[in-house]
């Protein structure tokens, strides 16, 4: 099947929850001060283990909120 570039979705969108290091890249922002954030309440987070996680529609939001 042929995909239009439209079409195409962002491979990172995928993905349940996102880590650190996938939200220091879209955010562009180390990913030591992703984990700061997410503990500290300032971007939506969880803990599994020794793990940090992060819902992909709050870091897409504040990403679009960061951009402006």
């Amino acid at each position: 099947m042929i995909m239009h570039l439209s079409e195409k979705k962002n491979p990172i969108e995928d993905y349940a929850y996102y880590d650190a290091f996938d939200v220091a890249r879209i955010l562009r922002i180390h990913f030591k001060t992703a984990l700061k954030w997410g503990k500290e309440g300032k971007i939506p987070s969880f803990k599994i283990g020794n793990r940090r996680y992060f819902p992909p529609e709050e870091i897409l939001a504040l990403r679009r909120e960061l951009s402006r």
